[in-house]
Protein backbone atom coordinates (compact mmCIF):
# COMPACT_ATOMS: atom_id res chain seq x y z
CA UNK A 1 0.00 0.00 0.00
CA UNK A 2 2.91 2.33 0.77
CA UNK A 3 5.88 3.29 -0.21
CA UNK A 4 8.58 3.90 1.37
CA UNK A 5 10.77 6.75 0.60
CA UNK A 6 13.55 5.69 3.63
CA UNK A 7 16.20 5.09 1.30
CA UNK A 8 15.82 7.64 -0.66
CA UNK A 9 15.94 9.84 1.91
CA UNK A 10 19.38 8.41 3.05
CA UNK A 11 20.53 8.81 -0.20
CA UNK A 12 19.65 12.66 -0.04
CA UNK A 13 21.17 13.11 3.46
CA UNK A 14 24.08 11.29 1.50
CA UNK A 15 24.39 13.94 -0.74
CA UNK A 16 23.66 16.87 1.21
CA UNK A 17 26.69 16.14 3.08
CA UNK A 18 28.90 15.73 0.31
CA UNK A 19 27.24 19.40 -1.02
CA UNK A 20 28.14 20.59 2.00
CA UNK A 21 31.83 19.46 1.92
CA UNK A 22 31.72 20.84 -1.37
CA UNK A 23 30.32 23.58 -0.02
CA UNK A 24 33.20 24.45 1.88
CA UNK A 25 35.96 23.72 -0.70
CA UNK A 26 33.88 26.10 -3.58
CA UNK A 27 33.95 28.55 -0.62
CA UNK A 28 37.77 28.53 -0.23
CA UNK A 29 38.41 28.21 -3.96
CA UNK A 30 35.81 31.66 -4.49
CA UNK A 31 38.26 33.45 -1.75
CA UNK A 32 42.01 31.98 -3.64
CA UNK A 33 39.73 33.65 -7.05
CA UNK A 34 39.20 36.70 -5.76
CA UNK A 35 42.57 37.64 -4.15
CA UNK A 36 43.81 36.36 -6.90
CA UNK A 37 42.23 38.58 -9.09
CA UNK A 38 42.38 41.78 -6.55
CA UNK A 39 46.16 40.92 -6.82
CA UNK A 40 46.25 40.48 -10.78
CA UNK A 41 43.65 43.37 -11.96
CA UNK A 42 44.80 46.75 -10.18
CA UNK A 43 45.80 48.99 -12.48
CA UNK A 44 49.46 49.75 -12.60
CA UNK A 45 51.15 53.47 -12.36
CA UNK A 46 53.74 54.83 -13.74
CA UNK A 47 55.75 57.69 -14.57
CA UNK A 48 54.65 59.54 -18.01
CA UNK A 49 57.47 61.97 -18.45
CA UNK A 50 60.34 62.89 -20.73
CA UNK A 51 63.69 64.72 -20.18
CA UNK A 52 66.57 65.41 -21.36
CA UNK A 53 70.41 65.33 -20.35
CA UNK A 54 73.51 66.76 -21.65
CA UNK A 55 72.91 70.40 -21.73
CA UNK A 56 69.62 72.64 -22.06
CA UNK A 57 69.32 73.01 -25.88
CA UNK A 58 67.03 70.17 -26.23
CA UNK A 59 65.51 71.44 -24.11
CA UNK A 60 62.34 73.83 -25.42
CA UNK A 61 62.05 70.59 -27.58
CA UNK A 62 60.97 68.27 -25.00
CA UNK A 63 58.87 71.17 -23.05
CA UNK A 64 56.60 71.17 -26.11
CA UNK A 65 55.57 68.12 -25.33
CA UNK A 66 54.11 69.22 -22.22
CA UNK A 67 55.11 66.08 -20.19
CA UNK A 68 57.01 66.38 -16.30
CA UNK A 69 60.22 65.49 -15.66
CA UNK A 70 61.04 62.13 -14.22
CA UNK A 71 62.17 63.08 -11.09
CA UNK A 72 58.95 65.04 -10.75
CA UNK A 73 56.38 64.22 -8.15
CA UNK A 74 53.81 64.88 -10.32
CA UNK A 75 54.71 62.41 -12.97
CA UNK A 76 53.07 59.58 -11.78
CA UNK A 77 49.70 58.51 -13.81
CA UNK A 78 46.85 55.38 -12.64
CA UNK A 79 47.69 53.86 -16.17
CA UNK A 80 43.79 52.24 -17.71
CA UNK A 81 43.29 48.64 -17.62
CA UNK A 82 44.68 48.28 -21.27
CA UNK A 83 47.72 48.70 -19.82
CA UNK A 84 49.78 46.12 -17.89
CA UNK A 85 53.83 47.46 -18.00
CA UNK A 86 55.32 50.62 -17.34
CA UNK A 87 57.97 51.16 -20.18
CA UNK A 88 60.97 53.45 -20.08
CA UNK A 89 62.94 54.60 -23.17
CA UNK A 90 66.24 55.87 -23.29
CA UNK A 91 67.56 57.82 -26.52
CA UNK A 92 71.20 59.30 -27.45
CA UNK A 93 69.89 62.12 -29.70
CA UNK A 94 71.78 64.26 -31.83
CA UNK A 95 70.83 68.31 -31.97
CA UNK A 96 73.14 71.24 -32.80
CA UNK A 97 76.07 68.99 -32.78
CA UNK A 98 75.10 68.40 -29.51
CA UNK A 99 74.43 65.07 -27.62
CA UNK A 100 71.56 64.13 -25.43
CA UNK A 101 70.43 61.54 -23.47
CA UNK A 102 66.18 61.50 -23.84
CA UNK A 103 64.05 59.21 -21.09
CA UNK A 104 60.87 58.60 -21.88
CA UNK A 105 58.44 56.83 -19.90
CA UNK A 106 54.68 55.54 -20.05
CA UNK A 107 52.23 52.73 -20.04
CA UNK A 108 53.01 50.03 -22.22
CA UNK A 109 50.26 46.98 -23.23
CA UNK A 110 52.38 43.90 -23.57
CA UNK A 111 49.52 42.56 -25.87
CA UNK A 112 50.16 45.52 -27.90
CA UNK A 113 46.38 45.61 -28.94
CA UNK A 114 46.71 49.42 -27.33
CA UNK A 115 49.15 52.04 -28.25
CA UNK A 116 52.12 52.77 -25.49
CA UNK A 117 50.70 56.05 -23.55
CA UNK A 118 53.93 58.44 -24.31
CA UNK A 119 56.67 58.78 -26.23
CA UNK A 120 58.41 55.13 -26.62
CA UNK A 121 61.80 54.31 -29.00
CA UNK A 122 59.42 54.46 -32.26
CA UNK A 123 57.31 57.96 -31.42
CA UNK A 124 60.85 59.15 -30.28
CA UNK A 125 62.24 59.11 -33.61
CA UNK A 126 59.57 60.37 -35.54
CA UNK A 127 58.58 63.19 -33.29
CA UNK A 128 61.89 64.45 -32.59
CA UNK A 129 62.93 64.18 -36.47
CA UNK A 130 60.70 66.95 -37.11
CA UNK A 131 62.26 69.31 -35.22
CA UNK A 132 65.42 68.16 -36.81
CA UNK A 133 67.11 66.49 -33.79
CA UNK A 134 68.62 62.56 -34.98
CA UNK A 135 67.90 59.92 -32.55
CA UNK A 136 71.33 57.53 -33.16
CA UNK A 137 70.08 55.11 -30.39
CA UNK A 138 67.07 54.21 -28.97
CA UNK A 139 66.48 51.55 -25.82
CA UNK A 140 62.82 50.28 -25.02
CA UNK A 141 62.92 48.74 -21.40
CA UNK A 142 59.74 46.98 -19.52
CA UNK A 143 58.86 46.57 -16.22
CA UNK A 144 55.68 45.97 -13.67
CA UNK A 145 56.10 48.58 -11.22
CA UNK A 146 57.02 52.50 -11.24
CA UNK A 147 60.07 53.94 -13.02
CA UNK A 148 60.93 50.53 -14.25
CA UNK A 149 63.48 49.98 -11.66
CA UNK A 150 62.44 46.47 -11.35
CA UNK A 151 62.25 44.11 -13.67
CA UNK A 152 60.10 41.58 -11.59
CA UNK A 153 57.44 39.92 -12.86
CA UNK A 154 53.84 39.78 -11.76
CA UNK A 155 54.40 36.22 -10.39
CA UNK A 156 55.31 37.30 -6.67
CA UNK A 157 51.86 38.68 -6.61
CA UNK A 158 50.12 35.87 -7.60
CA UNK A 159 52.15 33.54 -5.47
CA UNK A 160 51.32 36.07 -2.45
CA UNK A 161 48.23 35.45 -3.57
CA UNK A 162 47.83 31.95 -3.43
CA UNK A 163 49.77 31.66 0.05
CA UNK A 164 46.55 33.86 1.28
CA UNK A 165 44.08 31.84 0.00
CA UNK A 166 45.45 28.74 0.81
CA UNK A 167 45.67 30.04 4.36
CA UNK A 168 42.31 30.76 3.94
CA UNK A 169 40.82 27.26 3.30
CA UNK A 170 42.32 25.92 6.64
CA UNK A 171 40.41 28.90 8.49
CA UNK A 172 37.38 27.87 6.70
Amino acid sequence: CCHSNHGEFQTFQHYFKQINLSAKIMRGLAVLTVVCLLGVSSAIKCNKCMEASGGDGLDAIIDTYDLDECDSVNATETCSSSYDKCYSSEAKVTYDSDTYTVTSRGCYDSTEKVGVSGWDCGTLKTSLAVSSAEVTECADKYCDTDNCDSYSSSVSVVVSSLLLGVAALFYL
